[in-house]
C-alpha cells in the first residue's frame, strides 16, 4: 500500500521550493560574476513643474492650435510679444512732436535824437512780469545783439544801463521771434541825458582812477552806485540821466565836497575837487 496523498503533495512542496532557492542562489553568482547591471541616470527634481529646492521651471509657452510662431528679428531676438525668458522689451517709440529751436536777434538803438544810443540795456522778456529778462547792451555804435532766445512773442524795451531801474516806466514793444527768419529789430527810445564828471586834486590837476559815488532820487525811486573809474584827463561820463530828479556826487574817499544838481537844469559838466 502506497503512502498518503497529503505526504506526498508535501514532499513536491519541499522539492519546489527547494528548486526556487537553487535558481535564485545560481542567478546571483551569476550576476556577481558579471558585474553590476548599469542604470539609466534621471535628474533629480522636485514635483512636476518645479525644480530642486522648490523653484519653478522656466518654460515657454506653447502656442494655440493653428497660430504662427512668432517671427525672429535680425540677429535672432524674438519679436516684440514673443514671451520667453529674457526677452527685451521693444524700444521707445519717437514722438514727431514739434521742437522749438533757439534764434538769434541783432538790431540797433536810436535815441531820441535819432543818434546810435551806446550804453543802453536791451530786456526781452516772455511777459509782462518776468523776474529775469534776457538782455543785451548796445555797443558805442548803438547795435545789440543776443542768442539763444526761443521763438514767440516777447515784450522788450531798451533803457540806460547804469540806471534802468529809474526808468522802469519805459514803453515796452511787443515784437514776435520765429524760427528760420531774419531777427532783426531796431528800437527808438529815450536814452536820457549825458553828464561829464571831472575830479581835480586839490591844486587842480586831473586825477585818473578815481571812481565818483552817485545817488539819483526820482519821483518812482531812488538809485545809488559807482560811475566808472575816472581816465587820464580826469573825465568820466554819467549816460542815461533822466529829465526830473535830483543828482549828488561825490568821492568818498578824497575827501571833497558833494555837488547836487538838479536834473531840469542839468549842466554839460560837474567838476569834483579833491582835497
Amino acid at each position: 500500500m502506497g503512502p498518503p496523498a497529503r505526504a506526498v503533495t508535501r514532499r513536491w512542496t519541499l522539492a519546489a521550493a527547494l528548486a526556487a532557492g537553487i535558481v535564485g542562489v545560481l542567478a546571483g553568482l551569476w550576476s556577481l560574476r558579471r558585474g553590476p547591471v548599469p542604470v539609466a541616470s534621471v535628474p533629480a527634481e522636485g514635483p512636476e513643474g518645479f525644480a530642486p529646492g522648490g523653484d519653478p521651471i522656466a518654460t515657454s509657452p506653447v502656442p494655440a492650435k493653428g497660430a504662427r510662431p512668432p517671427e525672429a528679428r535680425p540677429g535672432g531676438e524674438p519679436a516684440a510679444g514673443a514671451g520667453g525668458a529674457g526677452e527685451k522689451p521693444p524700444p521707445a517709440e519717437a514722438t514727431d512732436g514739434p521742437t522749438e529751436r533757439s534764434v538769434a536777434v541783432w538790431g540797433l538803438v536810436l535815441g531820441l535824437d535819432e543818434r546810435p544810443a551806446p550804453d543802453m540795456l536791451v530786456e526781452w522778456n516772455r511777459s509782462q512780469h518776468a523776474l529775469k529778462p534776457v538782455a543785451a547792451v548796445t555797443d558805442p555804435t548803438g547795435r545789440y545783439e543776443l542768442s539763444g532766445l526761443e521763438p514767440g512773442q516777447y515784450l522788450v524795451r531798451a533803457v540806460p544801463r547804469l540806471l534802468a531801474p529809474a526808468w522802469e516806466e519805459a514803453p515796452r514793444r511787443l515784437v514776435t521771434l520765429r524760427e528760420g527768419a531774419a531777427n532783426r529789430f531796431d528800437f527808438t527810445g529815450d536814452a536820457g541825458r549825458d553828464l561829464a564828471v571831472v575830479v581835480l586834486d586839490g591844486e587842480g590837476r586831473a586825477e585818473a582812477g578815481i571812481q565818483v559815488h552817485f545817488e539819483l532820487r526820482t519821483a518812482a525811486r531812488g538809485v545809488s552806485g559807482f560811475l566808472p573809474a575816472t581816465a587820464g584827463d580826469g573825465r568820466t561820463l554819467f549816460r542815461g540821466l533822466p529829465r526830473a530828479g535830483t543828482l549828488a556826487l561825490d568821492v568818498p574817499t578824497g575827501g571833497g565836497k558833494a555837488v547836487e544838481l538838479d536834473l531840469e537844469d542839468l549842466p554839460a559838466e560837474a567838476r569834483l575837487a579833491l582835497r
